[in-house]
């Protein structure tokens, strides 16, 4: 009797325990007893009794506030929730509660009333989904209609959109450093939306709590067990056309803004004609897109072309720009050129160029080139130079070149060589 017993106590132990860990560590039951305490060192407590780690931004966290609390046998939720309220949310990663702002609501209103005619508005304001602050020069967009807006100072945006028959629209909210928002809307109504863009997440602010914390002063963090949570990456590509000083010159503050926003999304049509940078067949979404043939009377800013363009003054394209270019002042690529390129003063590729470039004053190439360049006065190749240059003053590779003529004096750049009038050193 007194064996059964004993097996009994063991296997009830076992059940008890097998419980325990099964628990996950918002679902633990523990007691805190504390009174004006800070709030980081609280949560070296909670982690302590529940054994899991806590993650969360400093930012978002006042940790010097004081907690006073007495709890017994409560989850661990229920009493996050009376420290924190209803403003913060609480996810587990494995082993790990991480604490972050909780999201605003995306309300949707659409008013009863349906238009009778071919457009409608859709208005609304965008929020950051942690602080809800208003967000400023967010793009708002509709991109079969090629269609966009910008939000102002109170983040609110009002856009005109056609009536698409038999299918719906979508409209995609974007901003530098937040993540893509998309929304269904039904067409033919008149709309107002609060839409909320979430800020990519980086670890440069976080904070990790372990339950050795509240034990040592220092606790070791080489054994942290791993956190499924993998953080957005944040890219700054600062090879656009929009950072160069042609680009700033040209380009007003909104354009650079939709430009840098909308990194993602980029189409193709046949052809497009412009006034100036904004006022073209494509609206305010024409710089991203590339087009097949584009003319521009004054100046053009477009995504890239595939064909020919032609610009009484300049031409501007994010991307790549292929067969034929010119231009009564000057070019700027921001990505690659396969083709011819002329302008009257100054061509500007930041990256590869393969085919003939000529310029009245200069041509720029950031990466490198295979074929030949023409100028008035100055080429310049960041990388190598696999063809012919011709300059009236001079030419500069900076790494490996092929041949070049200039009419003053070449630089190569290279320890083995130095180009002085028309002679070799070596």
């Amino acid at each position: 009797m007194q064996q059964f017993l004993k097996i009994s106590f063991l296997l009830i132990g076992v059940l008890l325990m097998q419980l325990v860990t099964a628990q996950t560590p918002l679902t633990r039951i523990i007691s805190v007893q504390t009174e004006e305490q800070r709030l980081d060192h609280v949560l070296e407590i909670i982690s302590n009794k529940g054994n899991f780690y806590f993650s969360y931004n400093s930012n978002l966290i006042k940790k010097d506030s004081l907690v006073s609390l007495s709890v017994t046998d409560r989850t661990v939720r229920e009493i996050l929730i009376q420290i924190f309220g209803t403003n913060y949310e609480f996810r587990e990663s494995g082993q790990y509660i991480i604490i972050r702002r909780a999201p605003i609501k995306v309300l949707i209103v659409t008013k009863p009333v349906e238009r009778q005619d071919k457009f409608y508005w859709v208005s609304g304001n965008v929020y950051d989904e942690i602080s809800g602050i208003a967000l400023y020069n967010a793009s708002v967009y509709e991109k079969s209609l090629l269609a966009a807006a910008l939000t102002n100072q109170d983040g609110y945006f009002k856009l005109r959109l056609k009536h698409l028959r038999n299918r719906k629209a979508e409209l995609t909210v974007s901003k530098e450093f937040y993540e893509d928002t998309t929304v269904i809307i039904e067409t033919s109504r008149d709309q107002q939306l609060s839409i909320t863009l979430m800020p990519f997440e980086t670890t440069a602010n976080t904070t990790i709590i372990s339950p050795d914390d509240y034990m040592v002063a220092e606790p070791e963090r080489d054994s942290l067990p791993s956190m499924e949570l993998v953080p957005a990456t944040i890219k700054n590509d600062s090879a656009i056309v929009e950072r160069t000083g042609l680009g700033r010159f040209l380009l007003s503050a909104k354009q650079k803004a939709q430009s840098l926003n909308i990194k993602k999304f980029f189409t193709t049509r046949p052809f497009q004609v412009s006034l100036i940078p904004g006022i073209s067949t494509q609206g305010k979404l024409g710089s991203q897109v590339v087009n097949n043939v584009s003319v521009n009377a004054l100046g053009g800013y477009t995504a890239g072309t595939n064909g020919a363009e032609v610009g009484g003054l300049f031409n501007i394209n994010q991307k790549d720009t292929r067969y034929f270019q010119a231009a009564g002042l000057f070019n700027v690529v921001g990505g690659e050129l396969t083709g011819m390129q002329s302008s009257g003063v100054v061509n500007l590729v930041l990256r590869n160029v393969t085919g003939f470039q000529s310029a009245g004053v200069g041509n720029y190439t950031g990466g490198k080139v295979t074929g030949a360049q023409a100028a008035g006065v100055y080429n310049h190749v960041a990388d190598s130079m696999n063809g012919f240059q011709a300059a009236g003053v001079a030419n500069f590779v900076r790494k490996k070149y092929s041949w070049s003529s200039g009419g003053r004096g070449n630089q190569y750049r290279r320890k083995r060589y130095e180009w002085c009038t028309d002679r070799w050193r070596v």
